[in-house]
């Protein structure tokens, strides 16, 4: 909610991440949730990726420590072709979905 508002997005309505990312110019963002939603707010993807009952802290270092080179990784395919989509989505969102699972599944 302290992006949102520093974003000017009210919280209150509709699909939060996905408002917020729009309005601060299209950055990708990983909400962390019972789904974790991945987004730059035109293109979204979801993870409902099974979890431990219990989740410990920490995961969200290991989501961002496996992202990085996900990412890297993407954005380096991408430069290869004119193509930087996978299945019409940008491969930073797969990228991010990729670390979401992995996360999830720690």
């Amino acid at each position: 909610a302290r992006l949102a508002d520093a974003a000017g997005v009210n919280p209150e309505t509709g699909d939060l991440p996905v408002r917020v990312a729009a309005a601060l110019g299209g950055v990708t963002i990983i909400a962390k949730g019972a789904v974790d939603v991945i987004t730059d707010g035109t293109a979204t993807i979801r993870c409902g990726e099974p979890g431990g009952s219990k989740r410990c802290g920490g995961l969200g270092d290991l989501l961002s420590g496996g992202l990085a080179p996900l990412w890297a990784h993407a954005l380096r395919a991408g430069r290869d072709d004119d193509d930087d989509t996978i299945d019409g989505l940008p491969r930073k969102l797969w990228a991010g979905y990729a670390a979401s699972c992995a996360a999830r599944r720690a």
